[in-house]
């Protein structure tokens, strides 16, 4: 995961809002702060790779790369 931040200031409410949205153990990620993004108005851009698995099985869900 890569999260782009405009303030490094509210670096605390990034990894607030982390524990918020993951659990433990915390997926990998980088943080770097940026001048602008797209919109003045955006403060935080996140880009993720997310795989998704059958709960029952742990096989790839159906549509996911294997």
């Amino acid at each position: 995961m890569t999260i782009f931040v405009t303030d490094m200031g509210n670096f605390g409410e990034v990894v607030e809002m982390r524990r918020k949205f993951f659990q433990e153990p915390y997926p990998a990620d980088t943080i770097a702060e940026v001048r602008a993004l797209y919109d003045p108005r955006v403060m935080i851009e996140i880009e993720a790779i997310a795989a998704v698995r059958d709960r029952l099985s742990g096989a790839p869900a159906s549509g996911a790369e294997r």
